[in-house]
This record gives structure tokens, C-alpha cells and sequence, in this order.
């Protein structure tokens, strides 16, 4: 299920127009399988979670917001 979430929100994200940004809704895959599941499951769909909300280089320079690895990193 977690993964079909970040599935479904990547494709809604894909297909939105560009000034609607879904990418940081994935975040909720790693909160629904902390919930039932172990440390390791978790921490894999949580790599799976950032690799899906990475935007291609050309958006991060029109959007007019840090890309979201740098946020993370950076706590911005």
C-alpha cells in the first residue's frame, strides 16, 4: 500500500499543472508503514518516498523554492 501511494501521488504530480506541487505529499508512505511496519521497511520506502520527489533540474530553477533534498539537508 505504501508504495501504491507514492505511485498514485507521482503520477497526480506528473499530470497537474506546474505551479501545484503534490511531489511533498509522499511523505505520507513512511508514516502509514511506520505504523505496521519494522525499521527497515520503513527506511526503504522512505528512500523510495525522496527518490520519487526529486523534480528535474529545469523545475527547480523556475519554481522559486529550494529543491526539496536541500530542505532536508539544510533544515531551510
Amino acid at each position: 500500500m505504501p508504495l501504491a501511494i507514492i505511485a498514485v501521488i507521482s503520477v497526480v504530480d506528473m499530470m497537474s499543472s506546474t505551479s501545484v506541487h503534490l511531489g511533498p505529499l509522499v511523505a505520507l508512505a513512511p508514516a502509514v508503514t511506520a505504523a505496521f511496519a519494522g525499521p527497515q521497511m520503513t527506511a526503504f520506502v522512505g528512500l523510495v518516498a525522496i527518490a520519487a520527489d526529486r523534480d528535474e533540474p529545469a523545475e527547480l530553477i523556475n519554481c522559486g523554492h529550494p529543491p526539496p533534498l536541500l530542505i532536508r539537508r539544510n533544515h531551510v
